[in-house]
């Protein structure tokens, strides 16, 4: 403190003359004591001055300040006071006043004394500073990294003092580029840079190049915990779940109760398989702090992997009490619901999926002049847009919905993609296909697909289930036929595989290999994906099946070719949906813990009648799921 701001102190108001009471000459003593270090008899000198002079404000003035010098801040907090009482223009007084009451913990009163200096004197950058430290005391992080901007705006300077703070701010409202900005023009020397943009790289997504910061971080300073938390969840996102792990596990080793770590390293063991463990670090973090929303999250998640859906509720309820508007904690429950067939309820917290941030990188929430249909407004004679989300299942499996609504005396748009619209441009009467790149037309509504069970309050008795609602073209259908050639025995269409891309594909797909070697050798199997994996390829020459690839070229080709089998049996992908759709027996291959809309417990599906379903037991195995379709396509 003894640097420019006591400079700046110790001249302001300087008197043009010696006074007759002997005060400005004690208030000078004063000054070059303190300039000397002598704090005590500073302090003597400036007592003596306002003896001689009560209403002498630069005397309290300094006076105050020599006290937080010796870290007496209730009595510097008293003179102050007084100082801002008798000149409440100086600036100086409500500015160490805001110190005092700072070291005192009164942070409210703080930031007041420093907004009353900002009044008196809008360019103070130290003023600034201290209001953004003591703004994020009481919890107002987006007003705080104002101050630091202010203060920087005042004086350049100050941009190597408080610039990593206003970067750290900036990476924890998720402001990424603007952080990445801020920390090119500080020192990459300063503590915390490389973890703050490794932070940032790892908030755009920009996942390699996080983790060579992060790394060279941990490389500088090996004892550096921050980054290696930080590391752990760039290696989280990575799925690299086992290292993730062992950072976290670093940190807990030196200290075992950071809430996030603990939290974020059952999220891992979560994904390892290994659930008890990830259970017991979960509940640790809540019971350290029960208002956690991400360990009330990751705890949530933990139970849903586990099938414990009512305790998943509970545990989402618990969170929601402290957090009501947090869209993970809502996803789960409405997972939850979902999964036991509790449709109602598991819409509504449906609805929370566009704020998801579990779900990973999503298009925003549909937005348009019009309002959203929600099921109680009159559709007669209006207009109503359809739009897409999700994946291509998602899209077969709801525009079932299509017809209901022009029964309703709606004209339907439907927004589809390309390789979709083929397919369904015939949809149902009332329906027209609308493009993406297309001028949008006049509409009265619009609703995305998967919030219209929400609109029609479905239930599982209420699903509308009518299959067949999708159908294949006819000279396609013809096409195929006459590409696949004679009928030798029971035509089994496969698909073992889903997108690679899909977080949960590691338990939703079966290795070609696995799945062939069990399957009996009296079908004439042929393969209904487009894209194949490694290896793949040689796997199906190896074992005969048939492949057509690159001549799928919409899913009105593919509708074709399901439409020419006897049987399609299938892991949870976009032509299981189309293969329910046009109402051809399905065998579904499940994994322990399945999407919410084939719910539990059973082996059937409301929302497609010609499915049979074949779930894995709790060793979460395929080989038990191959072996019963396999005796069954004996038979």
């Amino acid at each position: 403190m003894l640097g420019s701001l006591f400079r700046r102190l110790r001249n302001a108001r300087r008197p043009a003359a010696q006074s007759a009471d002997g005060s400005t000459e004690a208030i000078a003593r004063g000054n070059a004591l303190l300039a000397q270090g002598d704090r005590q008899q500073a302090l003597a000198a400036y007592r003596q001055a306002i003896a001689a002079r009560p209403g002498n404000a630069l005397a309290h003035l300094n006076a105050g300040y020599a006290l937080q010098e010796l870290s007496q801040h209730a009595q510097a907090r008293a003179s102050l006071e007084q100082a801002a009482a008798l000149d409440p223009q100086m600036a100086d007084a409500h500015y160490l006043l805001g110190k005092s009451l700072f070291a005192l913990g009164d942070f409210q009163g703080a930031a007041a004394s420093f907004a009353a200096a900002l009044r008196a004197n809008a360019s103070f950058a130290h003023a600034h500073t201290d209001l953004a430290r003591s703004q994020e005391q009481l919890g107002h992080p987006e007003a705080a990294a104002e101050s630091y901007e202010r203060a920087i705006a005042c004086d350049p300077t100050f941009l190597a003092d408080v610039g990593i703070d206003l970067a750290r701010l900036q990476v924890e409202a998720q402001r990424w580029e603007a952080a990445l900005a801020l920390l090119e023009q500080l020192d990459p020397a300063m503590p915390r840079w490389l973890m703050l943009r490794g932070t940032a790289l790892d908030g755009l997504g920009r996942r390699d190049e996080a983790l060579a910061v992060l790394d060279a971080a941990i490389l500088v300073d090996p004892a550096d915990l921050q980054s290696r938390h930080a590391r752990g969840g760039v290696l989280f996102a990575l799925r690299r779940y086992q290292a993730a792990a062992a950072d976290y596990e670093s940190v807990l080793a030196v200290q075992p109760d950071v809430v996030e770590a603990l939290s974020n390293c059952g999220a891992a063991y979560e994904r390892l398989g290994q659930r008890r463990k990830a259970l017991a670090l979960i509940q640790r973090a809540l019971e350290l702090r029960p208002d956690s929303a991400a360990a009330s999250h990751n705890l949530g998640a933990c139970l849903l992997e586990l099938l414990e859906c009512r305790q998943a509720i509970e545990c989402s309820e618990r969170g929601l009490a402290f957090h009501p508007l947090d869209a993970n904690l809502h996803w789960n429950k409405a997972l939850g619901h979902l999964l036991q067939g509790q449709l109602v309820e598991g819409w509504a917290e449906y609805e929370w999926r566009w704020e998801a941030s579990t779900l990973g990188p999503r298009p925003p929430k549909p937005d348009f002049a019009c309002p959203m249909w929600t099921g109680d407004e009159s559709l007669q004679g209006k207009t109503i847009l359809l739009t897409v989300e999700q994946g291509f299942g998602d899209t077969l499996q709801f525009v079932r919905y299509v017809p209901l609504l022009v029964e309703r005396g709606a004209l339907v748009l439907l927004r589809a993609s390309g390789a979709l619209a083929p397919l369904l441009q015939d949809l149902a009467p009332g329906c027209q296909l609308a493009e993406e790149a297309s001028p949008m037309p006049t509409i009265d509504f619009h609703c995305p697909l998967l919030s219209l069970p929400y609109a029609f309050a479905t239930t599982v008795d209420t699903i509308p289930g009518k299959v067949p609602y999708l159908s294949s073209d006819p000279a396609r259908h013809e096409q195929w036929a006459r590409r696949l050639g004679p009928v030798q025995g029971r035509r089994v269409g496969l698909v073992w595989s889903g997108n690679a891309a899909h977080r949960n594909d590691a338990n939703r797909s079966i290795p070609l290999r696995t799945l062939l070697a069990s399957l009996p050798g009296h079908c004439q199997l042929v393969s209904l994906q487009k894209e194949l994996r490694d290896d793949d390829e040689r796997v199906l020459a190896e074992f005969g099946v048939r492949h057509f690839g690159d001549q799928l070229q919409s899913f009105a080709d593919t509708a074709a070719l399901v439409g020419a089998m006897d049987l399609v049996i299938s892991v949870d992908t976009s032509v299981a949906h189309l293969a329910g759709a046009l109402a051809k027996p399905l065998w579904l291959m499940l994994p322990y813990v399945p999407d919410w809309r084939w719910m539990l417990d059973r082996d059937d599906s409301p929302w497609y009648p010609t499915a049979r379903l074949f779930r894995q037991d709790e060793q979460r195995q395929w080989g038990s799921v191959i072996s019963r379709v396999a005796a069954e396509l004996s038979r």
